[in-house]
C-alpha cells in the first residue's frame, strides 16, 4: 500500500479529527526542504493507540514491527514519531502524535517510576515517559 493509500483507509475507518495530515514532505526551509521516508501520519495523540492497533490487525495493513520511536521537542509541542513496517506486506508508515508540553505530566518519586531522576534531588521530575506508555499497545 502506498502512504496515500494508508492514510485514506485510516480517514476513513478514524476521521479528520483523528487522522489530521498526510506530511511527504517539509519544505518550510525553501533552501533545504525535507523529504520523509516514510511519510508521516499525524494522528491525534489521545488516539495513537487505536490506530495502532488497527494498522496492526487489519489484513491489508499488517503493521507487526516498531523500527524505531523518535522524540522530537518543538518548543511549546511534544512530537512522538511511531516508524511502523509490515514484513509481511514490506511497506512502511510513520505516525505522528503531538502532545502540548503543558499536558505532560509531572511524575512524583514512587515505586511506580523507581527512584528520582539523577541531578532531581527529590524533586518531581518531567515525565516523557507517561505520553510514551502507549508504546507496548502498538508492538503486543
Amino acid at each position: 500500500m502506498t502512504a496515500q493509500e494508508i492514510f485514506q483507509l485510516l480517514r476513513e475507518r478514524f476521521g479528520e479529527k483523528t487522522i489530521l495530515a498526510l506530511y511527504q514532505t517539509d519544505t518550510s526551509d525553501r533552501r533545504n526542504p525535507i523529504v520523509f521516508d516514510p511519510p508521516q501520519i499525524h494522528v491525534a495523540g489521545a488516539q495513537i493507540a487505536a490506530v495502532c492497533r488497527y494498522l496492526k490487525e487489519h489484513e491489508a495493513t499488517r503493521f507487526e514491527a516498531l523500527m524505531s520511536l523518535s522524540g522530537v521537542d518543538n518548543g511549546p509541542v511534544l512530537s512522538v514519531i511511531y516508524h511502523l513496517h509490515s514484513m509481511s506486506h514490506r511497506h512502511k508508515i510513520a505516525l505522528r502524535a503531538d502532545n502540548g508540553r503543558a499536558a505532560i505530566p509531572i511524575c512524583r518519586p514512587s515505586r511506580s517510576f523507581g527512584p528520582s531522576p539523577p541531578g532531581t534531588n527529590g524533586r518531581p521530575a518531567t515525565c516523557l515517559g507517561s505520553f510514551l506508555t502507549v508504546i507496548p499497545t502498538c508492538v503486543r
